[in-house]
């Protein structure tokens, strides 16, 4: 597993860990801060075209295809 992906499933899993913190608290701060890292989830990582996850990014967290995916484009 790449350190990239091993960042995202930390975040999804802070995500779920948040909403169950707004679950058992009512707190909202916890549901405003799982739906933060959602929407980073699907800014960054889903790969919206291919409905799967990105594997590939830029320095800045955009997504990149490689070059030896690029030539069947």
């Amino acid at each position: 597993m790449t350190a990239q992906k091993a960042g995202w499933m930390a975040k999804l899993g802070w995500a779920r860990r948040c909403l169950a913190a707004y679950e058992a608290t009512g707190e909202k701060r916890f549901a405003d801060v799982a739906a933060d890292l959602i929407a980073l989830f699907r800014s960054k990582f889903f790969d919206i075209k291919s409905g799967t996850l990105a594997e590939f990014f830029t320095g800045d967290f955009n997504q990149r295809t490689p070059a030896f995916y690029a030539a069947d484009e």
